[in-house]
């Protein structure tokens, strides 16, 4: 490990004098410019009310960009985190936009980059990273954790529909489908303790609360002000529902958030954050599927890592599928590093980094 933060540190102090991270960028035209043809010509990294969301009303989030030569030759970004280590609370950011300009490939200056966040954060996460990053991320000491679970549930008779499917396959989905709408319809009836209340923002009030749900887990510690920033305020202005889950005294039992998405001319409902205790998953998992159908949506889908909701998903007839996104960490600690190994302590939405931004 030592060795390799001796090279990624040689290539941070090759380049450190050529780094920014101010918002609104010094180099506003050059990194327009570097991100058109990195991204596309209508990527989000060039919408100013997104920029302004994600880095100037955060001051948690940070990009960062290389300025050499009178040109932006790479940038890099991160989601900032109070986190949740084995109990113990350290920085942490998700690594997102990882770019460097073709010429300046394998020049070091993406080490570089990363270099950059390594002193900037005590953890560093990585969901969904390229086979490029990926392979790079692996030589500098990061730990591979395997992929997301990924789960769906069909709702309606939509929910599969294909114009490419055989016969058989159209017989196969509307049996599942036929077996997963009876099952819906004794989950939506044996839910009487507990119900969904449709908030426009979280309270303070329920902090302590949310804290108390994730210390469990090796996971971020979401606040109000971070759900309100991230779902109330959100610049990308998706449909993002979030729900207190009450009990029938009323009393808060914790947080849900949805996001419905369009694709493919099917209505999707995402599971973008659950924080509650998992003695209550079942009791929440049902509402979410009543939830849904009160939506008029063709699926449900989760795309995280929570052992405990997985297994509460499965038992509700939800169908796992291969499409999690890859799940890499890097940690300097040797010693948390090694506790953080453990995937089964670890607790990943789709809320997480930018897993939603481009749905």
């Amino acid at each position: 490990m030592n060795r390799q933060r001796a090279i990624i540190d040689k290539f941070y102090n090759n380049f450190k004098e050529c780094l920014f991270d101010d918002v609104p960028a010094t180099h506003k035209q050059q990194l327009e410019e570097f991100q058109r043809q990195e991204f596309g010509p209508t990527s989000l990294q060039q919408n100013e009310t997104f920029n302004d969301w994600m880095y100037a009303q955060s001051t948690d989030n940070n990009r960062i960009y290389c300025f050499h030569e009178n040109q932006v030759i790479a940038q890099q970004s991160a989601i900032g985190a109070q986190f949740s280590a084995c109990r113990e609370k350290v920085s942490a950011a998700f690594a997102i936009d990882l770019r460097v300009r073709t010429e300046w490939k394998m020049k070091g200056v993406g080490v570089a980059m990363i270099g950059a966040l390594m002193n900037r954060y005590d953890l560093l996460i990585g969901l969904g990273v390229s086979s490029e990053a990926y392979t790079m991320f692996i030589r500098q000491g990061w730990q591979d954790l395997g992929k997301l679970d990924y789960l769906f549930k069909p709702v309606s008779f939509n929910a599969f529909a294909s114009e490419n499917a055989t016969i058989l396959e159209k017989v196969k989905h509307f049996a599942v489908n036929a077996v997963s709408k009876i099952h819906n319809v004794f989950c939506s009836i044996s839910v009487n303790s507990f119900r969904l209340a449709k908030i426009d923002k979280v309270p303070p009030s329920a902090d302590k609360q949310c804290l108390e749900f994730q210390l469990e887990y090796n996971t971020s510690l979401r606040d109000s002000s971070y759900l309100n920033w991230r779902y109330a305020e959100n610049a990308l202005k998706s449909n993002d529902r979030i729900y207190q889950i009450l009990d029938n005294k009323e009393e808060p039992k914790g947080l849900l958030v949805l996001k419905e998405v369009t694709r493919d001319r099917k209505k999707l409902v995402y599971i973008s954050e659950i924080i509650a205790s998992s003695k209550n998953y079942s009791k929440i998992v049902s509402l979410i599927i009543r939830e849904a159908e009160n939506l008029k949506a063709d699926r449900i889908i989760f795309h995280g890592r929570d052992d405990n909701f997985v297994s509460c998903l499965k038992k509700k007839l939800f169908i796992a599928r291969s499409y999690g996104a890859r799940f890499v960490y890097y940690c300097s600690d040797v010693s948390l590093s090694k506790k953080l190994a453990d995937r089964s302590k670890w607790k990943v939405t789709s809320g997480d980094s930018d897993l939603e931004f481009h749905l």
